[in-house]
């Protein structure tokens, strides 16, 4: 079946009166932008976003446009992952896209949808600090799965901060051996990324040495990881709290500091805050002789 994101995206762009050149340039090549919008070939979910964002739409703007007769993987997940870029959860965005989804499973009900659904109302119960409604059906699902395919590993990859500790910690090794043999596409490795930092993050809010190490390994063997500013960030920071685990003596409180004003610099607020809390209450729990409670200001990197 062709992609029908093309087609609509060519009528947002004429809606708005942008010209190919002005939408396309320094993201893809004329050609490539032909056979996405005529053709029905694919793109990579972070083109995609580039070219929404050129274009100055929301995701309302581009699902009114694109028909929901069906909702494929790489619409859901470019979808998502537009409504929570930089860490800013665009909640008015996913409760469109949660209502689509809906609509679209009451008409034909398949287990799909139902994973998206999921998906999408977890990071709403997050922006909105609830509990999650189906934190135990993702669960369930993922740790049932025997045959991971790069739709469901990709979904793994952003549903990470919304599964419990344990069965992640569970299902690593099994998963990483999954993610390893689907690394020939970006969007796997993007995932990956996500999944990898999440857990690093996880490890140390749960205070687990054995699984901060076998994660901080996987850092080491993969170049990818730091592929974006933010992940770089991140990565920096599991790899100075390596050094802390591992040489203390040669730790100091602040090597993390400036991290928070690296994020800050480029624009990226919400991290930015989270790092900078993060920071301040890894130094009074790990580093003073008076800690405190460590709370989850790192919950979900995108």
């Amino acid at each position: 079946m062709k992609n029908k994101l093309g087609p609509s995206l060519e009528a947002l762009r004429q809606l708005n009166n942008v010209s190919i050149h002005q939408l396309i340039t320094g993201i893809m090549s004329s050609s490539t932008y032909y056979r996405f919008t005529h053709d029905g070939t694919d793109i990579s979910a972070v083109k995609f976003i580039q070219l929404l964002d050129r274009l100055d739409s929301s995701l309302t703007d581009f699902i009114n446009l694109h028909s929901p007769e069906d909702i494929t993987n790489q619409q859901f997940f470019t979808t998502y992952l537009h409504s929570v870029s930089t860490g800013k959860i665009n909640e008015r965005s996913l409760q469109t896209l949660l209502l689509l989804l809906q609509k679209v499973n009451n008409d034909r009900p398949t287990p799909r949808y139902l994973h998206y659904i999921w998906l999408t109302q977890s990071c709403l119960d997050h922006a909105r600090k609830q509990p999650y409604h189906f934190q135990q059906d993702l669960n369930r699902y993922f740790t049932s799965i025997t045959t991971w395919t790069s739709s469901s590993l990709i979904m793994l990859g952003l549903s990470a901060p919304f599964i419990p500790f344990l069965s992640l910690s569970s299902m690593f090794s099994t998963v990483c051996e999954a993610f390893d043999a689907h690394l020939d596409r970006f969007d796997v490795q993007k995932a990956y990324s996500y999944f990898l930092v999440n857990f690093a993050l996880l490890t140390i809010l749960n205070q687990s040495q054995f699984a901060f190490i076998r994660v901080s390994k996987l850092f080491l063997k993969h170049k990818f990881l730091d592929s974006t500013l933010t992940m770089s960030v991140y990565v920096r920071l599991i790899n100075l709290l390596n050094v802390w685990l591992n040489h203390p003596e040669t730790f100091s409180a602040s090597q993390l500091r400036p991290l928070a004003n690296v994020l800050r610099d480029f624009n990226e607020p919400v991290y930015a805050d989270q790092l900078n809390e993060f920071s301040q209450l890894f130094e009074h729990n790990f580093l003073t002789d008076h800690p405190s409670v460590l709370r989850h200001p790192l919950y979900q990197v995108f």
